[in-house]
């Protein structure tokens, strides 16, 4: 059904998946999602609209293809691979 969508709708599927993706449960997983979250706030401009793939604060790879990314760390051996989307920070309209 995704598919059938025009891809600025398939992008809003996209975002609201990565924005509620569930936190791992185990504590190592805790902590490479804690570095993995610094990262992206330290290069969210860098990579804005790209997907990365990291492991903590590693980057692997990154693109605009999420399914490369994936294919590329379950070739690597990658299991549970951390794959986001980056987006630059909104700044709030303060208007006149």
């Amino acid at each position: 059904m995704v598919k059938a969508l025009p891809e600025a709708e398939r992008r809003k599927v996209r975002d609201w998946i990565d924005e509620h993706r569930d936190i791992p449960a185990d504590s190592s997983g805790d902590e490479k999602f804690r570095l993995a979250l610094k990262w992206i706030d330290a290069h969210r401009k860098e990579f804005d609209g790209q997907f990365v793939l990291l492991d903590g604060d590693r980057l692997l790879s990154h693109g605009n293809d999420a399914k490369k990314l994936y294919d590329f760390a379950r070739a690597q051996g990658i299991t549970s691979p951390f794959i986001k989307r980056i987006k630059a920070e909104i700044l709030p309209f303060g208007g006149w």
